[in-house]
This record gives structure tokens, sequence and C-alpha cells, in this order.
């Protein structure tokens, strides 16, 4: 009986090849073969272990001094960046690497560059930057190291001397602490002028810290953070800040925190506890640059003097509002006589809170967050959908 096994075995190894039968029998894993392919001066590949050091990469086919993008993503295989692929491929302008378990990018990784103009370094469970990771890279505009696991980001030590436009630094386990701050250069963002904080664990920001040149931000977004409120140090040294994304937080107050933001051209706050809106949280009659507000999904009641000190509104969201009926007719016939577009209401159907409420005078009412008086919604769109909604809405 043994015998005959083996030849069976034998006999179907000979046909359909040794991996296969191992694979079979014990379990073997197969080594995935790495694909890569060129076209148009672009190479890309299945596997991302063309980047380890001594791998056989050596395809004859690839004239590595020609390629401008190299593109790999994989499936979270264990590898090591090191810079003696990124030398091969010298007159690079993209780089996007994605899905690997690289963990860290050593001293040196990325070599200096005149040509390199974007690295993407999205979901490859990266914890630890050294210093001078990345060299002098003269045309270097846009770093995405989104989705990873960073708890630091020493500006001073990792991009001190790049002119970075666009930083990425979303969905990793960022905190700001002021006690921890060894000097104000150590989140200096000289260059900065679109910064992504989306999904860290921030309870507070100070930008006046983060950032030497603040005149030159257009562009934050801290959506999904833990933030619970919002003071005017946090954004207000952003002078001349222009988009300012804070949905999926904890806000409740955000008192006078906008009141000398007077370039702020589209403000988000979907999705947070707001229950009322103060006398001077928002510019001065006439000095106002607002134009697109996303105030859904809070615990407003009423928009108190918001509508007469932004005259230069375009779009707003308001729906997932526990409005008072007389106030909200009253919002959607201002919106409808000074042109402003309504948006991202569709298929909701809004159960009101009647009230003879002033809608236009702002005082505290304690009735805002009663239990009773939270809003009804019919045939609701998931969060994601109406948040995807205003994106979309206020991409301009």
């Amino acid at each position: 009986m043994r015998f005959t096994n083996g030849i069976i075995i034998f006999f179907v190894i000979a046909t359909v090849g040794v991996d296969e039968v191992l694979s079979t029998l014990f379990n073997y894993i197969t080594p995935k073969k790495i694909t890569c392919w060129e076209s148009n001066c672009q190479l890309r590949c299945n596997d991302c272990s063309i980047l380890n050091a001594g791998v056989a990469n050596n395809f004859s086919c690839f004239q590595y001094a020609t390629i401008s993008v190299f593109e790999c993503s994989d499936t979270f295989h264990r590898v090591e960046m090191t810079s003696e692929f990124f030398y091969k491929i010298e007159k690079a302008e993209v780089i996007k690497i994605t899905k690997t378990d690289a963990r860290r990018i050593k001293p040196h990784t990325f070599p200096s560059s005149t040509t390199l103009r974007e690295i993407y370094l999205p979901e490859n469970n990266i914890s630890i930057i050294d210093e001078w990771a990345f060299g002098n890279m003269s045309a270097l505009t846009h770093l995405y190291l989104n989705n990873n696991k960073l708890t630091l980001f020493n500006a001073f030590t990792i991009i001190d001397g790049l002119s970075i436009k666009y930083l990425n630094l979303g969905n990793n386990f960022l905190i700001y602490d002021d006690d921890n701050l060894l000097d104000d250069e150590v989140y200096d963002f000289k260059s900065i002028t679109s910064l992504n904080l989306d999904g860290n664990k921030f309870r507070n920001i100070s930008m006046g810290n983060y950032i030497t040149h603040r005149e030159l931000v257009k562009e934050v977004s801290m959506a999904n953070n833990l933030l619970t409120l919002i003071l005017p140090q946090y954004f207000e040294p952003l002078t001349n800040l222009e988009v300012l994304n804070l949905a999926f937080n904890k806000i409740s107050s955000i008192t006078q925190a906008f009141w000398n933001m007077m370039n702020l051209k589209t403000l988000i706050l979907s999705h947070n506890s707001l229950i009322i809106f103060a006398e001077n949280d928002f510019p001065p009659k006439g000095h106002s640059s607002l134009q697109y507000l996303a105030i859904d999904y809070n615990h407003l009641g009423k928009m108190a003097n918001i509508m007469q000190y932004t005259s230069t509104l375009k779009k707003i969201a308001i729906e997932g509002n526990p409005w008072y009926c007389k106030c909200l007719r009253q919002y959607r016939r201002a919106f409808h006589n000074r042109s402003i577009q309504e948006v991202c209401a569709d298929n909701v159907e809004h159960a009101c809170i009647r009230s003879d409420t002033p809608c236009y005078v702002w005082f505290f009412s304690e009735t805002a967050v009663q239990p009773d008086l939270q809003v009804k919604l019919d045939n609701l769109v998931t969060a994601n959908n109406t948040y995807y909604c205003v994106l979309n809405e206020f991409d301009q």
C-alpha cells in the first residue's frame, strides 16, 4: 500500500509540478513571482519585494534610468526599503508604494533627486521614520504618509530643507501635546500649503507651534479626530487659510474661533455636537469670505445671526439637525432669496420641532439639548455618503 501511494505521488508531481503538490500535501506556500512591466517610461510591479536589497531585479528589458513613474502594490508582505533600488530609478518623478509591511524608513532610503515630485507611501505599516530618510529633493512637492502607524512626525529631522507643499499624515496615531514639544521646530512645516491630519488622535492643536510660515497655508483637514471645542488660537494664526475641515469630531463649542479668519472660504463642521452659534463665532459683517458651509448632523435648532454675517454664502448643508419648524422655513426662504444652494438633502424627510422661538436672535436655549428634541429622520443615507456629498459639492 505504501509503495502504491508512492507511485501515485510521483505521477502527480511529474504531471502538475512540485509546488502545486507540496501546496496541497503540506500547506506549502508557493513563492509569489515578481511580475513587473514597463510602459511609456512607467514601471509597475505586483510585488514590492523588488525593493529589497539583494533581490534579483536586474530585468534586462528595463531601462531604469529612463523610468519616470514607479508603482508597486503588495498584499502586506514584509519588505525593507533600501536606497539600492531608488538609485537605479534616478530620473523618477513619481513613486507610489502601497500595501506592504515596510514598518520603517531608514536614513537615506530616498536619495537626493532633482526630478522626484511626488512620493506616495500609504498603507505600509510604517511606524518609524528615521532622521534624514529623505535626501535633498529640490522638486518634491507631494508627500503622502497616510494610513500608517506613525505616532510622531518630526518635521525638523525628516523633511527639513524640502519644499513640500502637500503633506498627508491622515489616519495615523498622531497627537498634539504642548508639554512634549522640544521646541517650535519639531513640527516646522516651512512650505506647506495643504496639510491633512484626518483620522488621528488630536484633542487640541495650536497651528502657531506647528507651522513657521503660516501665511502659506491654504487648506487644513482634521476630520475624525477627538476635538471637543475650537479656540481662536487653534487655527487663527493661519491668516490666509481658505479651507478647514473639522467633520466627525465631538465639537460642541467654537466660541469666537473664526472671528478673525476673514479669508476662510470653506468650513466643514459636519457630524459634530454643536447646539448653538454665538454672535461672534464668524467674521463680522462685510469681512467674511465664507462661501461653503457644512453644519449638517449636529444638534442645532437655529442658526442665530449666522445668516446676516455670512453674506457671501453660495452653498450650505444643514440636514440632520433638530431645527425649529418656523426657523427652518425662514432659513430656506432666505436661501432662496439670496441664491444660496442647500446641498446634500436628497431623500431625507425632515421632522422638525414646532416652536415660535425667534430664529435670528441669539440666546442660549437649554431646550436645545433636551433628549426629546432629538432630530427624527426617515430614509437617511449613511454618514459617509452625506459626508462625501459635501466634499464633492464643495470641491471647487
